[in-house]
């Protein structure tokens, strides 16, 4: 083997290293999730009352499998490897946000469900509402942690400011519109941009790894 062969080999051993967890299991995770909750938006807009159990069962499957691998993203996302290498860095403000986000979209979405079609009372719809704000909030906070921590290069930087504003617009349309083809397509944007966001955070690398020589 020539020396140029072997400086090679080496040189590629690192290159497949520096993809960061964050970037694969995090990224992975929201543009998967993104992709079931994109099938169950349709599947539910396509329910009316005359709705056959099979047809909400499958809804169901879909969505409820989209909301766990939803908050299972955040784990990677937010803690990296080793709990301290996540795209937030050592930054707590943001790692914390992160977990903080997925364990309220987890409850609030699980809550979703059981008030539209596992019997609950829509006296408990209020918990929606603050939990969406608090959504919001925490999504807006770990963004921008994310940007100021620099951890992330490229667009892989940039996923989670999209991904909010996204979730804004959507938001404002849902519960401003009473149209339920408007409201249909809303939230197709925003599950559409979360497959747009993952597929972006899965191509990342750290900044440190980014800038180093091949």
């Amino acid at each position: 083997m020539s020396t140029t062969q072997q400086h090679h080999q080496t040189a590629v051993v690192p290159q497949l290293r520096r993809r960061p967890v964050w970037a694969v299991g995090g990224g992975a995770g929201v543009m998967t999730g993104g992709l079931l909750l994109t099938v169950a938006t349709v599947l539910e807009a396509g329910l009316g009352e005359a709705a056959t159990d099979s047809a909400v069962a499958l809804f169901g499957a879909f969505y409820l499998a989209a909301v766990v691998v939803h908050a299972a993203a955040v784990l990677p996302l937010a803690l990296g490897s080793t709990g301290s290498n996540g795209i937030c860095g050592r930054r707590m403000l943001g790692t914390v946000a992160l977990l903080s986000f997925g364990a309220v979209f987890l409850m609030s979405q699980v809550t979703y469900w059981v008030l539209s079609y596992g019997g609950g009372g829509s006296e408990s719809a209020w918990i929606l509402t603050a939990a969406g704000v608090a959504q919001l909030l925490l999504l807006l906070t770990a963004s921008t942690v994310i940007v100021a921590a620099r951890v992330a290069a490229g667009a892989a930087r940039w996923a989670f400011p999209g991904l909010t504003a996204a979730a804004v617009v959507a938001g404002v349309a849902v519960t401003t519109a009473s149209d339920p083809a408007v409201i249909t397509g809303a939230l197709l944007f925003s599950t559409c941009s979360q497959v747009a966001a993952g597929a972006v955070l899965l191509t990342g690398r750290d900044r440190t790894a980014a800038s180093s020589p091949a």
